[in-house]
């Protein structure tokens, strides 16, 4: 029903979800989708019985006209409202938009009475939300109630002159606004979101405050062009407005998808299709951030490529970027999905493996990630090559704050293992003899 719906990208998460939580909101082609709901039937079925029992009270004080211009207007507006209703796409982050309803609640208001606006904004309500359930009889249910301010504040006037028609349409337009906004409120309330009230006044507020918009400019001139021209007219009307809502939702989302493009090849690693080391430091930013918000710990191992150099000056540097293309594959294949796995050096990686408590769990990733480089031979030009790597893990704590903390701790765990590594093989080669 609103403009926008969703979070705002600068907002902080933790105003529609836990911190650890994957976003609440996200966009498919049937509407939004809802993620970790509370249960809310409780509120979502008071909130729609509740816009049944005034709407009928509504309708019977207000009788509905049963004239055929009457009826086909009534369902051009209605269907215009359900059509735009589930017109919603991702516009930035976890900020959506939706194709304004308001004003097609407006129009049915003013011009046919609360019937007509009742079932443009539950109509509406319903279709902008997908899943789940509940939240989808939450959001008809607001509609519904939407509708019903609007006719009440429609009620109130009479017609007379082209002044009054904008000013009626701006008072019924702020009624459904307001109806709308404190249905968000009572979400935040109920459900006790933090900080409601930066998330009501940074999304909900200007949200709700452009739909109001939308309807004061748009409204009139519809039901102008239906008092003169009729009902054909104010129907090409609304399906021009549909469509170019359309066509800009279709050219805005590929905008977004080229963005979303060069966005994700800038924190890419362009010759092993690892993270580079931009990515890498915004992850162990955003790890430590939340860890201090008493998240769970994580593990850092850094990963070196033994005797890199010896074995490009051998094998030539073609030889040597396939290596590490095979690498980056061989690691990133023991790492969960949850993980990441960064090239921040020449031949050097570093694994962020997310939600462990104890250093034994990664010292255990790290020996996994030495057997699986070193598992199976490089081959190059039918000639086997032996490459292995040195891991140094260690896990997270209080003490180390920043990245350049944990790097250097890193730093420190990665040359005890290359020691051990070299002391291992002296042996080896002592035993031989």
């Amino acid at each position: 029903m609103c403009l926008a719906l969703g979070q705002d990208p600068q907002l902080d998460r933790t105003s529609l979800c836990d911190l650890d939580a994957p976003p609440v909101l996200t966009v498919t082609p049937q509407g939004i989708e809802i993620r970790n709901p509370a249960s809310g039937w409780f509120l979502a079925v008071c909130t729609f019985l509740i816009a049944g029992v005034l709407a009928t009270g509504a309708v019977v004080a207000w009788p509905p006209a049963l004239s055929l211009g009457a009826v086909v207007l009534t369902a051009a507006l209605v269907l215009a409202a359900a059509v735009s209703g589930g017109m919603t796409f991702r516009a930035k982050g976890n900020y959506m938009l939706s194709a304004p309803t308001l004003l097609y609640v407006t129009a049915a208001a003013v011009v046919l009475g609360p019937l007509a606006a009742v079932l443009a904004g539950a109509l509406a309500g319903g279709r902008s939300i997908s899943s789940p359930r509940q939240a989808r009889v939450y959001s008809a249910g607001m509609g519904g109630l939407q509708g019903i301010g609007a006719a009440l504040a429609a009620s109130s006037f009479t017609q007379a002159s082209h002044l009054r028609l904008i000013v009626e349409c701006a008072a019924v337009a702020a009624a459904g606004g307001c109806v709308w906004f404190a249905g968000q409120a009572l979400v935040c309330i109920v459900r006790r979101l933090p900080e409601p009230t930066v998330r009501l006044r940074q999304v909900d507020a200007p949200s709700t405050g452009a739909e109001v918009l939308v309807a004061l400019a748009m409204a009139p001139p519809m039901i102008l062009l239906y008092d003169s021209a009729g009902i054909v007219p104010l129907i090409i009307f609304i399906g021009v407005l549909i469509s170019a809502f359309a066509l800009f939702r279709d050219y805005r989302g590929k905008l977004l998808d080229l963005h979303a493009e060069v966005e994700r090849l800038s924190q890419t690693d362009p010759l092993t299709g690892a993270a580079n080391r931009r990515a890498f430091d915004d992850r162990v930013d955003h790890e430590l951030r939340r860890m201090s918000r008493g998240g769970t710990h994580f593990g850092l191992v850094l990963i070196d490529v033994n005797c890199f150099k010896a074995l490009n000056d051998t094998y030539g540097h073609v030889a040597g970027d396939e290596m590490l293309k095979e690498v980056s594959r061989r690691l990133t294949s023991r790492l969960r999905d949850e993980d990441l796995l960064a090239r921040i050096g020449g031949d050097e990686f570093a694994a962020i493996v997310t939600n462990v408590s104890d250093a034994a769990t990664v010292d255990a990733v790290a020996s996994d990630l030495h057997r699986v480089v070193a598992d199976r031979q490089f081959v190059w030009r039918d000639e086997q090559i032996t490459v292995t790597i040195s891991a140094g893990g260690l896990l997270s704590n209080d003490q180390l704050e920043t990245p350049d903390d944990l790097l250097r701790e890193a730093d420190q765990a990665l040359y005890r293992d290359k020691a051990d590594g070299k002391e291992a093989e002296l042996r080896e080669v002592a035993g031989a003899a």
